[in-house]
């Protein structure tokens, strides 16, 4: 991807992510896990706010700023308005990551999640440095 966007999952799609370090090569693909459900059919009504966003890092935009409601309207991702085009190739990204569970959940739905399958890791090997001590 060469810009911020969001994208939806779905059997239709078959979408998977791929997120690498353009010096090394080093990479982690994102791959949906079989019961994490899609915005657009998961019986969420106007609650599914959408499924994967990939934004450019910014500090400003660590989480949507609603705090605590019970408000139905106020409870969904707010992040689509954290997506304004800007580029990500070769910047540092953050990918968001929507699960969606209908309630009550259907059998196996207590293990949610993407699969995170690492690629082009080479191993590395790590001294600590000596620990210094007051004299």
């Amino acid at each position: 991807m060469r810009l911020e966007a969001e994208r939806p999952l779905g059997p239709a799609h078959g979408r998977f992510w791929r997120v690498r370090h353009d010096r090394d090569g080093r990479d982690y693909s994102i791959l949906p896990g079989p019961h994490d459900g899609f915005a657009a059919d998961s019986g969420e009504g106007d609650f599914g706010a959408g499924d994967v966003w990939i934004l450019r890092y910014d500090p400003d935009e660590l989480d949507d700023h609603q705090g605590y409601t019970t408000d139905p309207a106020l409870v969904r991702a707010g992040l689509d308005r954290f997506v304004s085009g800007e580029p990500v190739h070769g910047r540092d990204v953050v990918v968001w990551y929507g699960v969606h569970v209908p309630h009550p959940a259907d059998e196996g739905a207590d293990r949610v999640g993407p699969n995170l399958i690492a690629g082009h890791w080479a191993s590395v090997s790590y001294t600590a440095p000596e620990l210094l001590e007051d004299s």
